[in-house]
C-alpha cells in the first residue's frame, strides 16, 4: 500500500509571507500559483520528516521526472514508488532512487555482522503510516532464510521496529520482542478509542536501558506526557493524518 499526501501541512500559501522565499534546490523565487492567487511552497523536510526551515518550489517537488540516480530507471507506473534520495546530512538532494537500488544500498547495517537480504513486501497499517511519513518503502528483511519481524529500513534509523499501544490507565504499554532487536523503535500511542495517534516516540534500542545500564527486556511502559521520554517524542500530527486516510480508505480499526 502506498499513499501520497499533499495537505495543508505541506503546502503554504499565506498572503504576503513568502515574498523572499527561494527554493532550496533550484534557488528560484518562482513557483506555481493557485487559482486564489497564492503561491504554493512545499515545506522542505529532512530524512527524519522534520521541517528544515526551507521550502521547495512546486516544479522541483512535483514536475520533475522521477528517475533513479543509481541505475537510470524511470517511474513507469504509480505502484512502483521512487524513493527520495538524501545526502549525508539527511537533506533531500532533489534526486530519487528506485526500490531495487535502495534495497541493494541497504544490505549491510550498522553494529551488525549480519548479511541481510531485502525484498519487496507489504507491512502492517502502522508500518505504512511510518513509511509514508519517512518516504521509504516497506519491505521484507531476511537473515539467511529467516524472515525478521521488521518491515522498514532507514538510512539514519537503521532497522525500524513498529510498536503500537492503546492508552490504558494513562499509560502506553509497548511489547518488545527481545529475540532480535531493531535499531530504532517507533512507538505509536493511540487514544482509548483508537481514533487518533496522539503520541509518537522514536527510541533507539541503545536508549532502552535501566538504572544499571542493562537493556530493558519485554514491555516498555510510558506514562502519558512523561518527562522521562519527552526527548524521544516526535510530532504526531503527520502520523495521525495518514492513519486517518488509511482507516477511512480501508474501513479498518
Amino acid at each position: 500500500m502506498t499513499i501520497e499526501l499533499v495537505g495543508d501541512d505541506e503546502i503554504r500559501h499565506k498572503k504576503g509571507v513568502y515574498d523572499s522565499v527561494r527554493c532550496r534546490l533550484c534557488g528560484s523565487d518562482d513557483t506555481k500559483i493557485q487559482s486564489n492567487g497564492y503561491p504554493i511552497w512545499i515545506e522542505d523536510k529532512n530524512a527524519k520528516g522534520d521541517f528544515t526551515g526551507y521550502y521547495i518550489c512546486y516544479g522541483c517537488q512535483y514536475d520533475k521526472d522521477k528517475i533513479c540516480h543509481k541505475c537510470g530507471t524511470g517511474q513507469i507506473i504509480k505502484s512502483i514508488r521512487m524513493i527520495k534520495y538524501y545526502d549525508s546530512d539527511g537533506l533531500w538532494t532533489g534526486e530519487y532512487i528506485c526500490p531495487s537500488c535502495h534495497n541493494k544500498y541497504n544490505r549491510s547495517y550498522r553494529n551488525r555482522n549480519i548479511v541481510l537480504t531485502i525484498k519487496e513486501g507489504g507491512g502492517s497499517v502502522m508500518d505504512v503510516v511510518i513509511a509514508t511519513v519517512l518516504e521509504i518503502q516497506t519491505c521484507s528483511i531476511y537473515a539467511g532464510d529467516k524472515r525478521l519481524p521488521f518491515g522498514m529500513i532507514h538510512w539514519d534509523y537503521g532497522i525500524i521496529g513498529t510498536k503500537t499501544s492503546q492508552l490504558k490507565d494513562n499509560k502506553f504499554y509497548f511489547n518488545i520482542n527481545e529475540y532480535i532487536c531493531a535499531d530504532t523503535y517507533f512507538c505509536l500511542g493511540l487514544d482509548e478509542r483508537m481514533d487518533n495517534i496522539d503520541f509518537v516516540y522514536i527510541i533507539p534500542t541503545d536508549e532502552r536501558t535501566n538504572s544499571t545500564g542493562r537493556l530493558k527486556e519485554g514491555r516498555l511502559s510510558i506514562t502519558k506526557n512523561s518527562n522521562k521520554y519527552k526527548r524521544f517524542e516526535a510530532d504526531s500530527e503527520p502520523y495521525n493524518d495518514i492513519y486517518h486516510v488509511i482507516v477511512e480508505k480501508e474501513d479498518i480499526r
